[in-house]
């Protein structure tokens, strides 16, 4: 429970099936960072599996629709793996892949081998955020989206 006034701690109610005195309830029973009121801090349900559009679909190998460049893992520590889908390799025309920062900036390039479909990218020496990515083939973006490195 979260209390009215601003302060860094929340109210426990230890056994909540139970009715009254014997759910054990514990008046600033949990000490916070900061200081809240009125509203539960933010606790984000992470078993979200294949929630379509969702960047936490890391707990099942992805699934790409046809035509669907893969990107994986996504969130990423460090090293990410770009595979273009069969439709979408054109050995005449390598594809490059770039990642920019929030602010527009490219950050990371890399460039198809020509025979490759599958591209592996150390990021390691990226900053833990959320980039936009794409992949474009001569002047064609083949596609596009966001990758959060995390540590």
């Amino acid at each position: 429970m979260s209390s009215s006034v601003g302060m860094n701690y929340l109210h426990v109610i230890h056994e909540p099936e139970k009715a009254g005195t014997e759910s054990r309830f514990e008046e600033t029973g949990l000490q916070l960072p900061a200081r809240r009121s009125w509203n539960m801090p933010n606790l984000p349900w992470l078993r979200l599996y294949e929630l379509p559009g969702s960047p936490c679909d890391t707990l099942r190998p992805p699934n790409p629709q046809p035509g669907q460049i893969l990107l994986a893992p996504n969130p990423s520590p460090d090293e990410i793996r770009v595979t273009l889908p069969e439709e979408l390799y054109d050995e005449n025309n390598p594809a490059h892949f770039r990642l920019y920062d929030a602010l527009g900036r490219l950050v990371y390039h890399s460039r198809w081998e020509r025979g490759a479909r599958t591209l592996i990218a150390d990021l390691s020496r990226l900053p833990a955020a959320m980039y936009f990515w794409e992949v474009q083939s001569g002047k064609e973006r083949k596609g596009q989206g966001k990758l959060v490195l995390a540590r």
